[in-house]
């Protein structure tokens, strides 16, 4: 009877310790949570999307000179927009006409995204060049200083054409060279000489 205790306290201790032992291996397991922190750089960059400006110069078919007004056909002239060279292409072969001096139209590409080489599709008036057609409105100073026509008459240019195949270039732009055709009708009258224009709207499409 009297060893009881002495067990009892012994088994007593032995679990103090091995509770002890269990708290402070829990105590040296335990972690602590670090933090930090750091700047992170945000950057956003605007530019303007390609953009095409066709005001360099006008498609022009200079001042067509008549030594006859009584014609037996329309007058056709047309402009190639590489040489910027006009040829009557209809008309009584030219007889009794003059040409004067053309320019190709002129549009400049710039601020495209695409790869070099990248061909540019043309269109004018949201149609293929050969199929566009523009009716010439009689105007004041449309060219060289000639007055408007006392009475309008209908020229009307059609097939215009572009110059090779424009493709973007190393800077991100192109040139695109214009002509077209010019088609004079064949009943002039004196009251129909002076100036001509109009506009017509030129598009561009790259492939990204």
């Amino acid at each position: 009877m009297s060893k009881k205790p002495m067990i009892l306290k012994r088994s007593l201790l032995t679990t103090g310790i091995a509770l002890a032992m269990g708290l402070t291996l829990g105590l040296s397991q335990a972690t602590w949570a670090d933090s930090d922190n750091s700047d992170l750089e945000v950057k956003a960059g605007l530019v303007q999307a390609m953009t095409l400006d066709c005001t360099a110069s006008s498609l022009s078919f200079g001042i067509t000179r008549f030594s006859e007004l009584d014609r037996t056909a329309d007058t056709v002239l047309t402009l190639d927009p590489g040489t910027q060279m006009i040829v009557v292409t209809a008309g009584e072969g030219g007889v009794g006409v003059t040409t004067g001096t053309g320019s190709a139209g002129m549009c400049t590409v710039s601020g495209s995204a695409a790869v070099v080489d990248t061909a540019l599709n043309v269109t004018i008036a949201g149609t293929t060049p050969a199929a566009a057609t523009l009716a010439l409105e009689g105007a004041d100073n449309a060219i060289e200083g000639l007055a408007e026509p006392g009475v309008g008459a209908s020229l009307s240019i059609s097939l215009f054409t572009i110059d090779g195949a424009p493709a973007i270039d190393e800077t991100g732009g192109s040139t695109i060279s214009i002509g077209g055709t010019l088609t004079i009708p064949m009943e002039l009258l004196i009251g129909h000489m002076g100036g001509y224009q109009n506009t017509i709207l030129v598009g561009v499409t790259d492939v990204l």
